[in-house]
């Protein structure tokens, strides 16, 4: 009977460990593993938030990115037309200055061919006069001289 005893005595001493182990450490066991559940549920929570906000923060840089690059080209190509624009004026410009030019050059041509007949006719006048003079071997005062002058002038004008 020792053995029944002793199994009787180690049952007893099994029961009391085990109901002392559910009623003290078991309780404290459970929160633990409650505590350590709900921190490792609320690490992966944000670990998926961090996830999910990571794909808006890349999808969000990506969109940043397409919308620089759309005023990039946007300001590029207003750049090559206000540069073509620039461009066409300064030659309208130039082309239209140099028609001023070519007009003032026809001008100043125009007033020095005028002054250069003017020169012409009255050299030529003075020529007619002397030979004239020569021929009748005639002294003419200054006057008549003057009268004949204007009046071959405005015969050949």
């Amino acid at each position: 009977m020792q053995i029944n005893a002793t199994l009787l005595g180690q049952m007893l001493t099994f029961a009391i460990f085990v109901a002392f182990t559910v009623h003290f450490i078991w309780p404290l066991l459970q929160e633990k593993m409650q505590q350590r559940a709900k921190f490792i549920a609320d690490s992966l929570a944000a670990a998926e938030l961090r996830t999910i906000q990571l794909a808006q923060a890349e999808a969000e840089a990506k969109e940043i990115i397409r919308q620089a690059s759309e005023k990039y080209n946007l300001l590029i190509e207003q750049a090559h037309k206000e540069s073509h624009s620039i461009l066409d004026n300064s030659r309208k410009k130039a082309f239209e200055d140099s028609h001023i030019i070519i007009e003032n050059a026809r001008g100043q041509i125009e007033i020095l061919l005028i002054q250069a007949k003017k020169a012409l006719q009255k050299e030529v006048a003075d020529l007619i006069m002397l030979g004239v003079q020569r021929i009748i071997n005639k002294s003419l005062t200054d006057d008549d001289h003057r009268e004949i002058i204007d009046d071959l002038i405005k015969r050949l004008a």
